[in-house]
């Protein structure tokens, strides 16, 4: 499946508010991820136009970690009254999950679906793999010394390029990051290749820093209409 991407808010409402009375103050909008990411490019946008809309400012507050159960957790606590939303994804579950918070995504209610986006697969553009099936012969053949970034662990990053492993049969070391370091390690030496959303490694794209060589989805995205899909390339993954 892809990364599902849709605004919560607290399950149970203390009380009833009318709909011509809401908002009468801010609200506040809890991104699970870093400033720069997609999600607070999309969060920030979707605040300014729903500020106008709705005649109150919508703030956006960056509240990462332990793979977004900071996130969840610091609005789970808040009072359910509609003024405090997150930007949820599929980490409601693998945080979940993984241990790192004791509710589920019953704690909340959706709001909006927004967007869903598969993840790309990509690597400093002077390694020697100019597409993934060269990837895959040189992890088969290397067990473990391709160190595979992501976004942190039990992320959706993470699940995929777990999910990849597995697919091609090849030991590969997992390295978790933030997702800004996820992005921006990959042009080091820490790491050979990353796991993220396309839409976070575009600026390192187009300033041929970095080369895709996969993307989850099933069909090509048409931002990167040269960049095959998993399929396309041997791997039985879509995500």
């Amino acid at each position: 499946m892809r990364r599902l991407i849709a605004l919560a808010v607290v399950l149970v409402l203390a009380a009833p508010v009318a709909a011509a009375d809401f908002p009468t103050r801010p609200v506040e909008l809890t991104v699970l991820f870093g400033a720069g990411s997609s999600a607070d490019l999309l969060a920030r946008k979707l605040a300014d136009l729903a500020g106008k809309e709705l005649g109150q400012p919508v703030a956006v507050v960056n509240r990462t970690g332990a793979g977004g159960a900071v996130g969840y957790s610091y609005v789970k606590s808040q009072a359910p009254d509609g003024y405090s939303l997150v930007w949820n994804s599929n980490s409601v579950s693998t945080a979940y999950h993984a241990g790192n918070m004791k509710f589920d995504y019953t704690a909340f209610a959706g709001v909006a679906g927004l967007t869903s986006e598969p993840v790309s697969l990509a690597v400093k553009i002077d390694t020697p793999w100019k597409d993934l099936r060269e990837l895959i012969a040189f992890a088969k053949t290397k067990p473990g010394e391709v160190r595979i970034g992501n976004s942190g662990r039990g992320s959706f990053t993470h699940l995929a390029a777990v999910a990849f492993e597995n697919r091609i049969g090849a030991k590969l070391t997992h390295v978790p990051f933030g997702r800004e370091l996820a992005v921006t390690t990959v042009l080091g030496d820490k790491i050979e290749a990353s796991v993220q959303l396309p839409a976070e490694i575009m600026t390192q794209v187009t300033g041929k820093q970095v080369r895709v060589l996969a993307v989850s989805g099933e069909k090509r995205l048409a931002s990167l209409p040269d960049v095959p899909t998993f399929k396309e390339s041997g791997v039985d993954l879509t995500m």
